[in-house]
């Protein structure tokens, strides 16, 4: 299956690498369109074709800026680290 990743302009005025955009840009979606994101750094550098540590460092990018901010939740009776983007910005 084929999916997508909206990417605002308003993201192109942030002052972050493209990279750094895209996983900002899937956060927001997720965030946008439910619980947030909370696949995992794995998955998540896996569909953005990225390393791990790359999303990892990312992440940490973007919470110090805080435009994301992280939880520990329960989903799916399992407990899971969410991801949700603050808008706007």
């Amino acid at each position: 299956m084929r999916t997508f990743i909206k990417l605002y302009d308003d993201f192109f005025e942030l002052q972050m690498p493209m990279e750094e955009r895209i996983v900002l840009a899937l956060i927001t979606q997720m965030t946008e369109n439910g619980l947030g994101y909370w696949a995992g750094y794995k998955a998540m550098a896996d569909r953005l074709h990225m390393k791990k540590s790359e999303c990892k460092r990312y992440i940490e990018l973007l919470v110090r800026a805080g435009l994301v901010t992280v939880t520990t939740e329960s989903i799916n009776h399992k407990t899971r680290r969410v991801f949700r983007a603050k808008r706007p910005f």
